[in-house]
This record gives C-alpha cells, structure tokens and sequence, in this order.
C-alpha cells in the first residue's frame, strides 16, 4: 500500500473522507447523544479498518515482476 504522505493528492483525499466521516458522528451526537456518536464512529473504525486490509492485501496481491 502506498503511503499517503508521499503525494499531496493522496493526503488531500485522506483529509476529505477524514471530513465526510466525521460529519454523521458529529451530527449523531448532537441530535441523539455521545453514545449514539460513540457506536457511529467505532462502526466507522471498523469499516476502514476492513476496507484498508483489503486494499493492502490487493496490494501484496499484486507484487511487480522480477526484474530481468
């Protein structure tokens, strides 16, 4: 997987969804409480957590040719 700190782009991307996600938490916890928040974003941590150890594993999948 490559690290996101290397590109601009990349870290642009990586602050943008840290954004998105944060907006429903937020929103959570203002309308029905700091636990209803808590379970949002634990739910969120896991859904990354998932979707970034796939995309790791594709990675690895995926290793370049030998070189000749």
């Amino acid at each position: 997987m490559d690290n996101p700190l290397r590109s601009e782009a990349a870290m642009f991307r990586v602050v943008v969804l840290v954004g998105i996600a944060a907006v429903p938490v937020i929103a959570l916890g203002l309308v029905a409480g700091a636990g209803w928040a808590l379970a949002a974003a634990v739910i969120e941590l896991v859904v990354a957590t998932v979707l970034l150890r796939r995309r790791s594993r594709a990675a690895r999948a995926q290793s370049p040719p030998p070189p000749t």
